[in-house]
């Protein structure tokens, strides 16, 4: 699964989902939603992904979103950039999927687009591995998850994954 979410800020920090999007390998969109926050805001972060108080005002519930992401990733490998954020806001059970790749920090994407950091923008990646201009203006989940799943389509065939056992499963 190919995912990508964007966020608003509640008053402690924590990260919410106020957009989401989502698609199989074969390119079919799982999920592309605007997503109302159930909890309070402090910060709706509209200098990034464009997206208002207003406009997200009776959009899906966010406890929803969260509930149908569990789903769509129980036992599929899950597949974005810089994943963390993703993953600890939309609250993925790490236990229960089949693996993670991370383009951010992929070998396999170092090497292609010839960048020896650590971690790597999918604006960056997008760019020197496809030759697209993402992310001109505000961040677009759907945007970034087909991006995702180009780059990494792109680079599929030298993938290395890292396992780690975890709780008896074996992630990447």
């Amino acid at each position: 699964v190919f995912i990508d979410a964007e966020f608003a800020r509640t008053p402690e920090g924590k990260f919410i989902p106020v957009s989401v999007a989502a698609m199989d390998y074969q390119g079919r969109i799982l999920i592309n939603t605007v997503v109302c926050p159930r909890q309070q805001i402090r910060n709706y972060e509209t200098r990034c992904h464009g997206l208002t108080e207003e406009e997200l005002l009776g959009k899906e519930d966010s406890e929803e979103i969260i509930g149908k992401i569990q789903d769509l990733v129980q036992d599929k490998v899950l597949v974005g950039n810089d994943l963390q954020l993703d993953i600890k806001a939309l609250r993925v059970d790490i236990g229960t999927i089949a693996g993670i790749r991370d383009l951010a920090n992929s070998k396999a994407v170092r090497r292609r687009i010839e960048n020896p950091h650590p971690t790597i923008g999918l604006k960056e990646i997008a760019k020197k591995l496809l030759n697209l201009d993402i992310q001109q203006g505000p961040h677009s989940a759907w945007e970034d998850a087909r991006t995702i799943r180009q780059a990494y389509m792109a680079v599929e065939g030298d993938w290395e994954d890292h396992f780690v056992k975890k709780a008896g499963n074996t992630l990447t």
